[in-house]
């Protein structure tokens, strides 16, 4: 993972002081999570949102992200997700208002124009497994 990733992860994303050791998570999934856009067309500004947490001793990994940065609040207009990952967005800080929208690793890029999800999603969860 290169520094911009990691870096744009934690200006826009998560607060300052959230972020665990990546070296904490096994080589196969270093890196691995999802790219959300601030345009349909995936040719704007991005931030990757990658793994980082197991809850079930190493069978998979996933990040949460209770409250997106105010800069980047119902910003997001397109994504995709590394094989195996998933992610799923949900309107409302806290994974609150019920999901939105969710994404498994083999669909690809993802334009959320015309599915009821564009520039609503306020939290989101990565999920990758092996």
């Amino acid at each position: 993972m290169t520094f911009r990733a990691v870096f744009l992860v934690a200006l826009f994303v998560l607060p300052l002081g959230t972020l665990p050791s990546l070296a904490d998570v096994p080589a196969e999934f270093a890196g691995r999570g999802c790219t959300f856009w601030d345009s349909e067309t995936g040719d704007g500004e991005f931030i990757k949102v990658v793994v980082r947490h197991t809850d079930d001793g190493g069978r998979s990994y996933n990040q949460l992200v209770l409250k997106i940065h105010p800069d980047r609040d119902n910003n997001i207009s397109a994504l995709s997700c590394d094989g195996h990952c998933s992610a799923a967005l949900y309107d409302r800080p806290q994974r609150g208002g019920g999901e939105i929208f969710t994404i498994d690793g083999q669909a690809g890029f993802i334009s959320l124009r015309n599915n009821g999800a564009n520039n609503r999603t306020s939290s989101l969860s990565v999920y990758c497994a092996r």
